[in-house]
């Protein structure tokens, strides 16, 4: 078994382990289990005041997709009825089994 499909099983293992405690996005119709690594809630001045803005890190198993997701994509987290963010960015880690998903309020600039 090579390192990277090792640390994607040990990612699969901590899922597995946190069950229906594991966080979960809404993504195209499904539930997928991810890791937040970062998020991040920030008030940017604006013309007529503050506005907020968050921004969200996942890991995730590439295997748990119905396809690749891409940038510009919109999920809900946590889960069906969360907040919804904006893809901004997919990174595959090494060895293409594990992806980092960086997002943004959905309703950024709206």
């Amino acid at each position: 078994m090579s390192a990277y499909t090792e640390h994607a099983a040990g990612i699969r293992e901590l899922i597995d382990e946190l069950g229906e405690d594991c966080p979960k996005i809404y993504y195209r119709s499904m539930s997928i289990s991810v890791l937040p690594s970062q998020a991040n809630l920030v008030r940017r001045l604006d013309l007529g005041g503050f506005t907020p803005e968050s921004a969200l890190t996942l890991t995730a198993l590439l295997a748990d997709f119905p396809q690749t997701p891409m940038a510009q994509e919109v999920f809900n987290y946590p889960g069906q009825s969360g907040k919804k963010y904006q893809i901004e960015g997919v990174e595959h880690a090494p060895g293409g089994l594990q992806i980092r998903i960086t997002a943004n309020d959905a309703n950024k600039g709206a």
